[in-house]
């Protein structure tokens, strides 16, 4: 069964199916991005995904130009964690300034609990950026499943 899975592959054309993915996305005026693309590429033609990438880059600056490189859906996933990053360094910039104001002999526990805060605010972003990580990979895998059973479902009777 894999040599035939295997053979399908190695028989599919990766410009055709570029052209007639493209052609059903106008058609059903839905989004397609360039790295939708080359998922689908890589997915379809057993293609390594750097390659794919490479070819419908170069597909789309010939014959799509505005093709866009991300959808929003797919460029939201990184947010999170930069966000998650940009707290966390804040969190600890406070912390250090409540350890200044302690080592002056003042009081710097407000320092230290905004700091802890801020932290928890980093940390709340990077859990948050693996939930939609998860959710996304829900999706994805429930439509790759539902293509394989559409594609290899036994006709009945």
């Amino acid at each position: 069964m894999s040599t035939i899975i295997e053979r399908e592959k190695l028989d599919t054309d990766p410009v055709q199916l570029m052209r007639e993915e493209l052609a059903a996305a106008q058609k059903d005026r839905r989004p397609i991005s360039r790295f939708g693309l080359a998922a689908k590429v890589a997915e379809q033609t057993g293609m390594p995904q750097d390659q794919a990438v490479l070819l419908v880059e170069a597909f789309c600056d010939e014959h799509a130009e505005c093709t866009p490189a991300y959808l929003n859906n797919e460029f939201g996933l990184f947010w999170p964690k930069v966000l998650a990053v940009i707290f966390t360094a804040a969190g600890i910039g406070v912390f250090w300034f409540g350890t200044q104001v302690m080592h002056d002999k003042r009081s710097g526990w407000p320092w230290l609990v905004a700091g802890t805060i801020v932290v928890g605010i980093g940390v709340f972003q990077w859990v948050r950026s693996l939930e939609r990580f998860q959710i996304y990979s829900r999706q994805k895998r429930a439509e790759k499943a539902a293509r394989l059973r559409e594609k290899y479902a036994k006709p009945w009777g």
